[in-house]
């Protein structure tokens, strides 16, 4: 228990805890966004899986009912969030070993992960069917507390 303590007492120990989160929860966002990608084509019939193709079929209804739009749009969400990924695990690798860039590098990481949640946000806003109850609460939260993850690395970091 002590030891517990001990470690909750380092400023940088909140740190890891917020990007391990981070890493953890984009890497299965990621991973189920990429299974229901190949489940929209067939490749795949696994029940872990998003079904994010069906909710930006949804989104996109007023303009287009085309899945092939709604397998494009993830694809490149897809991509983006493998490359957020491999940059929060490099952030949490950075900051395990306590390297020099280690608030740097989670600041990329975030600042990246920032802007999907920003322009999942937009893009609500600019394709959304108000007719069909697509909501933009869920990116406006990811933001925020991606936001708030910023501030506390940059408050318990190391100075670049």
């Amino acid at each position: 228990m002590k030891k517990l303590s001990a470690k909750l007492g380092k400023r940088r120990f909140i740190g890891m805890i917020l990007l391990l989160g981070w890493a953890t929860t984009m890497t299965v966002i990621a991973i189920t966004n990429l299974t229901d990608l190949f489940y929209s084509f067939g490749w795949l019939s696994w029940p872990f899986r998003s079904n994010n193709v069906e909710f930006l079929g949804k989104a996109t209804s007023q303009y287009t009912s085309n899945e092939t739009l709604s397998q494009w749009l993830l694809g490149v969400i897809v991509i983006g969030q493998f490359v957020i990924v491999a940059l929060l695990w490099r952030a949490v690798r950075a900051w395990k070993i306590n390297k020099s860039n280690a608030t740097r590098a989670a600041r990329a990481a975030l600042s990246l992960l920032a802007a999907q949640w920003l322009a999942f946000y937009i893009g609500i806003e600019i394709f959304v069917s108000y007719r069909v109850g697509v909501s933009n609460t869920w990116a406006t939260t990811e933001l925020v507390a991606t936001l708030a993850s910023i501030l506390v690395i940059e408050l318990v970091g190391d100075p670049d």
